[in-house]
């Protein structure tokens, strides 16, 4: 694979972005491809026409089955495009030929259903894996692929396009001439309406098929591009190559470069020492916490167990009123069940405050809770010294603390991405929004070395004073 011939901008992104190149490609080689879908579909539906004895119930079932043979052709010649080498006119009986490989046998058979076909296809034509390893790369790719809302769109597209096409042929066919029946349409397999029907989702699925194609193929290398770092290989291939004036320099400075470093600037710490950081670092409240489990286990020995008493043992037929608690006891926890589902509707219909924050008084704090005006003079002496880093975090803490208060419960290894898509969902976007840039910039002096500037958590700490409900300026 030639990655410096790619003719499309590759990149980490969501799914949604992904999907919406995918769409990009199709509509720039749509002429092609539904063409090649064409070469593959029609001479199917003649044989699976005579096959079927003039059932269109039968032929409809049959060509919508066959999908993955119309859709194989498609991919290939996307795969080859995408790398600026449009296949010409003789490799096209080996493309027509890719929906009969073997490989695809998985998407006719017990695949066929499965949402992630987009994504599956792919990676039977093009990688050509053993069924173990495919079965685990299918696990990693399809992890935040959303290949299963894409076929789920595409069907839904499909019927949009099936039902315009027929009420147009209802509506624009004038008075005096022989119309279209729609029930007849719709349940009546042995009318022509039912084949009109049949051929307006055919032609449907001819005019999805090349969106849906090209989409799972940029999940796959979207989600290849996340995993592999395409983008950071690409960026060194297509880096200009270093002046020839520095080469010489390079020659000179090479001795001094590789020659060994003497022996008192060894600064290894000792195991010991290194263990001991080690555990000092593990036991920081940053990676986690511990819990205890109580577990029920079987007693080794039997005779510890005890001897049941015969008066108390089952005997061969059970009570009669018995059936009628469970039955009764089952209808009542499904009860249950269906009220705290739509209890559970109810409340994320829209993002709402816990009841306390809605009732404006806060939740009761803990012995050991830390008072906001605490929380900002901290912050402001770590500010005066210079130090935005820790000014950031403990701004952070605060804001969990806040967050805990307004009764939103937060696991204690959660981290800052699970907190803001939980507030998100949660609370109001007077809320939610200064506690995604405070989380962020939490992330950048973390984890990507990039502390904030100090007036950036000045404007942090004046949207985190306004969100506590205290105004003035300190």
């Amino acid at each position: 694979m030639r990655l410096e011939r790619l003719t499309a901008r590759l990149r980490p992104c969501p799914a949604w972005q992904a999907i919406d190149l995918g769409f990009a490609l199709a509509r720039a080689w749509f002429p092609a491809l539904w063409g090649l879908w064409w070469c593959t579909a029609l001479p199917l539906t003649l044989v699976v026409l005579a096959l079927a004895w003039l059932h269109s119930d039968l032929w409809l079932l049959a060509l919508w089955w066959c999908k993955p043979l119309y859709e194989a052709p498609l991919l290939l010649w996307a795969s080859r495009a995408l790398f600026d080498e449009r296949p010409r006119r003789g490799a096209l009986p080996g493309m027509l030929g890719a929906g009969l490989r073997p490989r695809l046998l998985p998407l006719l058979l017990w695949r066929r259903l499965s949402p992630r076909r987009a994504l599956v296809l792919p990676l039977l034509l093009l990688e050509g894996l053993p069924r173990r390893a495919r079965r685990a790369r299918l696990r990693i790719l399809a992890e935040g692929s959303a290949s299963g809302w894409l076929t789920l769109v595409c069907y839904h597209l499909e019927a949009i396009l099936w039902g315009g096409m027929l009420l147009g042929l209802y509506l624009l066919i004038p008075e005096g001439l022989p119309g279209i029946d729609l029930i007849a349409a719709l349940d009546d397999s042995a009318s022509p309406a039912y084949w009109i029907s049949s051929t307006c989702y055919l032609l449907a699925c001819s005019l999805i098929a090349p969106f849906y194609v090209c989409a799972g193929f940029a999940l796959y290398l979207s989600r290849r591009t996340e995993l592999e770092g395409w983008d950071i290989e690409l960026a060194f291939r297509r880096a200009p190559p270093p002046p020839a004036t520095v080469l010489p320099a390079l020659a000179l400075l090479a001795p001094l470069l590789l020659a060994p470093p003497p022996a008192e600037a060894e600064t290894w710490p000792a195991p010991e020492a290194a263990r001991a950081r080690i555990a000092e670092v593990l036991d920081s409240p940053d990676f986690g916490t511990t819990r205890e489990v109580e577990l029920w286990l079987p007693v080794a020995d039997p005779a510890q167990r005890g001897t049941e008493d015969a008066e108390t043992t089952w005997s061969a037929t059970p009570p009669p009123w018995l059936a009628g608690a469970i039955q009764w006891g089952l209808v009542t926890l499904a009860a249950i069940a269906l009220l705290v589902l739509v209890r559970a509707l109810w409340r994320e219909r829209a993002p709402r405050l816990p009841r306390s924050a809605r009732t404006g008084h806060e939740a009761a704090p803990g012995p050991h809770a830390t008072s906001p005006l605490d929380h900002e003079s901290e912050i402001r002496r770590l500010l005066d010294a210079d130090d935005p880093g820790a000014a950031i975090g403990a701004l952070y803490r605060a804001s969990l603390e806040g967050l805990d208060r307004l009764g939103l419960s937060l696991s204690p290894g959660a981290t800052e991405g699970s907190c803001v898509q939980r507030a998100r969902t949660r609370l109001p976007r007077r809320i939610r929004v200064p506690f995604a840039a405070i989380a962020a910039a939490r992330q950048h002096a973390a984890y990507g070395d990039r502390e904030p500037s100090a007036a950036h958590v000045e404007r942090l700490l004046r949207h985190w004073r306004r969100w506590r409900g205290r105004t003035g300026a300190h």
